[in-house]
């Protein structure tokens, strides 16, 4: 007899980046126009987690909901992704590296730190888009 084995795989897509949803809402107060922004920020980065063991991706997500009102023209900074990583390294001559007391002299250990701070900048201004409301 002979045997024939079937492979199954189940593909998922992965989404990383950064999706921002704004939804403006315009508001009349006295004569001035106001711009209400109800803010969604998404922010996802792929992981560098990936190993023999566990061969899958890992996304890390963080997200920030905010609502705000300005006048129209105004600017509205939005921040509060603040991502950092450190990484540890050592090169050393093979052996000698390694003896104790005075191994020290044949080894170097560095450690390189990365940040990164993602802001957002949002002008909120009314648009005419032709329609006249009479």
């Amino acid at each position: 007899t002979k045997l024939q084995g079937e492979k199954v795989a189940k593909l998922e897509s992965i989404t990383t980046g950064s999706l921002l949803r704004v939804t403006p809402r315009l508001l009349n107060d006295n004569g001035m126009q106001k711009i209400m922004l109800n803010l969604n920020i998404q922010d996802g980065q792929q992981s560098d987690t990936q190993s023999e063991t566990n061969p899958l991706p890992e996304v890390q997500n963080s997200e920030i909901a905010s609502q705000a009102t300005l006048l129209a023209g105004q600017s509205l900074l939005l921040g509060g992704f603040k991502q950092g990583k450190q990484i540890h390294s050592q090169n050393k001559i093979p052996l000698l590296g390694d003896i104790p007391v005075v191994g020290h002299l044949f080894r170097s250990d560095t450690t390189q730190v990365h940040s990164v701070i993602r802001l957002f900048l949002i002008k909120a201004s009314v648009v005419n888009n032709g329609i006249s409301h009479g």
